[in-house]
């Protein structure tokens, strides 16, 4: 009842403010809980989690951030437990500042039990430290055995000659033959395997060079003076689909020319074979680096008259003589080719070419 004095009315309006005093620091309460994960529960049981890593956002559920219950990442889920990191929250997600390409695979560990197969070796020694950051004890276990399994000795008898050598050598090329004989789900394959051996019925010697190819990631350029080598080499890189050696190797060995849309090649052996010919002097006017060093899967282009080149390219290897020891006939074939051999500025007045 309220009194005369009107105390009664005094005490409502005390309650109400109470209560709405009360009202005000829950809703502060709520707001805390919603941007800072370190005050209350972490995340929600019935939620879906969103997290952004880096630039890039996921979406996952509680129980695949808890398959690991001491990492980094279950904690997230776990009011009780003490984070080595503070936790993020903002704009609606948690942010951990990682590598997404890396994170990706994590979650693709902690919702199937296992990583994917095709993962490179760069990547796995970046899971190793995500595994660490992220405490995550099994994946680091896993990833040290797939490195194992990389790095693994493997054995080839190549058309009886014995080699040794590792799987990640063997993958260099994921789509060679080489890389496919260690999957075991490919059939049709020309690697066989006898006694823990592959055997692979090729010249030995040819193997050899492209085994130190797989190595070390680069062709020998003393190889364009054998001839024999480059052919092998390149009937080889087309059997076992090794793409890159083949683009290397016509990098390294090939001397390539384009006239207006024709193209014109030769080999670097025979320019070197040839240093006094019409053929040496074409590279050395217009290659703009040593020819011996140029680019030959890259044309050099020469804006002239296709047809004229294609004739004086049949006769690449005439010599370059002085014209005192040379007597040119009249209407000789080598006379009109010296002519335009000149237009193009690749001899001198008293240059001809000849035998």
């Amino acid at each position: 009842e309220n009194s005369a004095d009107g105390s009664g009315a005094k005490y409502e309006f005390m309650e109400e403010d109470t209560m709405l005093e009360n009202d005000l620091v829950a809703n502060e309460d709520q707001e805390e809980k919603k941007y800072n994960p370190q005050v209350g529960n972490r995340i929600e049981f019935d939620d879906l989690v969103c997290l952004q890593v880096s630039n890039t956002k996921f979406r996952t559920t509680w129980q695949t951030l808890m398959r690991e219950p001491g990492s980094e990442l279950a904690k997230m889920c776990d009011p009780e437990a003490v984070l080595l990191r503070p936790a993020i929250f903002k704009n609606g997600a948690y942010f951990i500042d990682r590598d997404p390409e890396r994170f990706g695979l994590i979650l693709e560990y902690l919702r199937d039990g296992e990583l994917r197969r095709s993962i490179s070796e760069d990547l796995l020694f970046g899971l190793l430290s995500e595994a660490d950051y992220f405490r995550l004890p099994k994946l680091k276990e896993e990833v040290n055995f797939r490195l194992q399994e990389k790095f693994a000795v493997i054995k080839l008898n190549v058309g009886g000659t014995l080699f040794e050598t590792t799987q990640s050598t063997l993958r260099k090329e994921p789509n060679s033959v080489l890389a496919k004989a260690l999957d075991p789900d490919i059939s049709n394959n020309p690697v066989f395997i006898k006694d823990g051996t592959f055997f692979l019925d090729r010249n030995p010697d040819t193997f050899r060079v492209i085994l130190d190819y797989l190595r070390q990631g680069q062709l020998n350029p003393n190889i364009i003076c054998n001839e024999d080598l480059i052919w092998n080499l390149g009937k080889e890189a087309e059997y076992l689909k090794l793409s890159n050696l083949k683009e290397e190797l016509e990098k390294l060995t090939s001397f390539r020319i384009a006239v207006r849309g024709v193209e014109f090649k030769e080999s670097k052996c025979t320019l070197i074979a040839e240093p006094s010919s019409l053929l040496a002097r074409i590279a050395n006017v217009f290659c703009e680096s040593s020819d011996i060093n140029s680019d030959g899967s890259k044309p050099i282009q020469i804006d002239t008259d296709p047809d004229w080149f294609a004739n004086l390219w049949r006769r690449r290897l005439l010599k370059i003589v002085k014209r005192s020891d040379v007597t040119l006939p009249p209407g000789s074939r080598f006379k009109d080719l010296t002519e335009f051999a000149r237009k193009l500025e690749l001899l001198d007045d008293y240059e001809e070419l000849g035998f």
